[in-house]
């Protein structure tokens, strides 16, 4: 099981700062980027965004760096919109994402899970696969 957040806040004074120091010294201020990885080794990036997030241009030059430190530790890269009853919708950003997921794919938190654990060379546990939901909301089934 992950570990909890740590902090629970963000100081936006200094994303705000930060922007003061000018257009020579970009920045990304992510919505939630996690970096997943196994025994200390990172296997993939993740930006997740909720469902309601504005859609985002993977050739913008944020995620464009987001890639290409991906492409560099020769892991996927991808952004994920996530809605309950958690349900996750995937963009591959690189070309080692799109070997495990296809653009706009929607998959269950079970299955979305399921390949986080491959993407590990693990399997899921059983006990794990009993808590996780297996359904997609009907509008996700109407639109496939």
């Amino acid at each position: 099981m992950s570990a909890q957040e740590r902090s629970n806040w963000r100081d936006e004074a200094l994303s705000a700062r930060h922007r003061l120091y000018g257009a020579d010294c970009p920045a990304l201020d992510l919505d939630l980027l996690l970096v997943e990885f196994d025994r200390g080794i990172p296997c993939g990036i993740i930006e997740y965004k909720h469902e309601a997030a504005m859609p985002v241009d993977l050739q913008h030059p944020s995620y464009r760096a987001l890639a290409a430190l991906a492409d560099a530790s020769r892991i996927p890269f991808c952004i994920v919109f996530y809605a309950s009853p958690w349900v996750f919708t995937v963009y591959p950003a690189n070309t080692y994402a799109s070997e495990w997921f296809t653009s706009g794919e929607v998959l269950t938190e079970l299955r979305f899970v399921e390949r986080l654990y491959r993407i590990r060379g693990r399997d899921l546990p059983p006990s794990l696969q009993v808590r996780l939901n297996d359904v997609l909301p009907q509008e996700a089934l109407d639109a496939a």
